[in-house]
């Protein structure tokens, strides 16, 4: 079955993006190198990210947010001149030509983790027939087809800037936003050698086109619109898997998830559901063993945990509801398969079940393309949803160097 699909998200300001009556923004928020870190550090981190959504569903009751991260391609010609740069910090005359290694640099890519929030910026009933009309006009220069409120947008973005600010987390420049973009529609495409900066972003995203092939469990992304950027097209092999099933574990920091291409779509809803709920689980349990003659322990521990649980969320912990997916892809069907089945082994050791979704086409569409998710899978307490370890890398990486280089980027930590 082949389905073409067309985009409708259009770039507002540097990170905004809108989409129809929707508006998300977009941030960086600094990665954390796990292995590196003793538990107390780990801890501090898992509380930082926290509070950061604490304040933010402080300021937007009921906040709906996804964390990922997206991998942006540096060209050699980037990290030359970013190392010419730094040495020159010491060494005012230093020269390209003086990098004795210079034949062995290559392109890579470096990876940020991404906070993307999510609004309805439908409303306009307080603005005047003036002011609707300059949101019009204003929308339409912009890409966007819809009469939307383009100050109430621009005043949310302002918002969550400054709470984010306080915690050493950016805005999404207007390039990062669009690389984003991308990567959600051409799933392993990483445009190495593609120059960005003479083009107009929601001109390329209004004319982006893609074609999927389905089969079971797994699709293929044909790339044929890459072909504008000089490139030549290159099937990819993908498959989405869903997180169905996670333990409950006695420490936050005991959860280790694969980063690649992973999704964590949360909302934070009326506490009291989240408490009932986390009742209910422990009901179910305790229903299950009712009567059995085998070795309950492990139930009982489960049990024990459930109570922490819904404790501190009746101390003032934050629940949430989640969803958790990650899209695998590789060059061809049998490397997806064996990179799937790697995955979903694995996670089983973690008592994590994973299971590709039945519907492929559904879940692109709802988790990548358009991210518009209304229905969640799992309720924890927030701390858990943030403790996936999706941020667990240095900003460094490399795809395609000859030599097996790590690239990383200049001033950054490699541990």
């Amino acid at each position: 079955m082949i389905k073409q699909t067309k985009t409708h998200n259009r770039i507002v300001g540097e990170n905004i993006i809108v989409n129809g009556n929707r508006a998300s923004f977009l941030y960086t928020i600094p990665s954390f190198k796990y292995s590196n870190k003793k538990i107390d550090d780990v801890e501090r981190h898992i509380d930082k990210l926290y509070s950061i959504i604490q304040i933010l569903n402080s300021k937007t009751p009921g906040l709906q947010f996804c964390l990922s991260n997206v991998q942006i391609p540096i060209t050699i010609g980037e990290i030359k001149r970013d190392l010419v740069d730094n040495i020159r910090k010491w060494k005012k005359e230093y020269s390209e030509k003086e990098i004795k290694f210079i034949e062995r640099i290559n392109t890579g890519c470096y990876t940020l983790f991404i906070l993307e929030i999510f609004a309805d910026v439908s409303s306009d009933s307080d603005l005047t027939i003036g002011e609707t009309v300059k949101s019009f006009i204003s929308s339409i220069e912009n890409g966007i087809n819809k009469t939307i409120n383009l100050d109430i947008i621009f005043g949310k973005e302002k918002d969550y800037e400054n709470i984010l600010h306080n915690f050493g987390c950016g805005r999404c420049t207007q390039y990062m936003t669009f690389r984003y973009l991308l990567n959600n529609y051409f799933p392993g495409i990483y445009f190495h050698t593609t120059d960005f900066s003479t083009i107009k972003y929601n001109t390329v995203l209004n004319s982006i086109y893609q074609e999927y092939s389905f089969k079971m469990e797994q699709f293929c992304s044909h790339n044929n619109f890459i072909s504008i950027f000089g490139l030549k097209p290159k099937t990819k092999y993908c498959s989405i898997l869903q997180y169905t099933d996670l333990p409950i574990v006695k420490e936050n920091t005991m959860l280790s998830f694969i980063p690649d291409n992973l999704r964590v779509y949360v909302r934070i809803p009326d506490q009291k559901k989240v408490v009932l709920s986390m009742k209910r689980q422990r009901e179910d349990l305790a229903y299950s063993v009712e009567g059995t003659s085998t070795d309950i322990s492990n139930e009982i521990d489960t049990a024990r945990l459930y109570n922490s649980v819904i404790n501190r969320l009746k101390d003032g912990v934050l629940g949430c509801e989640c969803t958790i997916v990650q899209l695998v892809e590789a060059d061809s069907e049998e490397d997806l398969k064996k990179k799937r089945t790697d995955i979903v082994i694995n996670m089983m050791k973690n008592e994590v079940i994973a299971r590709p979704f039945l519907n492929q086409y559904k879940a692109l569409k709802t988790y990548f393309i358009d991210r518009n998710v209304v229905e969640y899978d799992l309720m924890s307490d927030l701390k858990y949803a943030l403790s996936l370890k999706i941020d667990n890398f240095a900003t460094i990486g490399d795809f395609d160097s000859k030599h097996g280089i790590g690239l990383m980027k200049i001033g950054e930590e490699i541990i």
